[in-house]
């Protein structure tokens, strides 16, 4: 999914930097509205950026266990820093979904429990 999203994108960016002449030319189209594929090309590069800022990531985390409330710590070192969160861990793995550091963060729990996160650090 996110590779066909990617040449999707590419595909965009190809299209926006060509002049109309020169994509319509290339794609060997006739120049009946050129002011049509401007306007194209403006809403598709509009889309493109807006689903490339809402994507987001996810993260296998192993043998997750709470230190302290509201923290967590990874096998790997990785400190996680939650927001109400009252899930008990002694070593239980988990799903990072992290959006940026303004995004919707989460920890998704084997129990399909979830936390709130509000930093990630090593």
């Amino acid at each position: 999914m996110l590779k066909k999203m990617e040449i999707f994108h590419e595909r965009i960016i190809e299209m926006c930097r060509l002049t109309s002449w020169e994509y319509m030319k290339k794609k060997g189209q006739k120049m009946s509205a050129p002011k049509k594929w401007t306007i194209a090309c403006i809403v598709l590069a509009s889309f493109a950026i807006f689903s490339i800022a809402i994507a987001a990531e996810y993260y296998k985390l192993e043998s997750v266990k709470r230190i302290d409330q509201n923290l967590y710590k990874t096998r790997d070192g990785l400190y996680i820093e939650t927001q109400y969160c009252y899930h008990y861990t002694y070593g239980e793995d988990a799903v990072l979904k992290w959006e940026g550091a303004y995004g919707d963060n989460k920890i998704i729990w084997d129990d399909d429990s979830s936390c709130q996160v509000k930093r990630v650090w090593k």
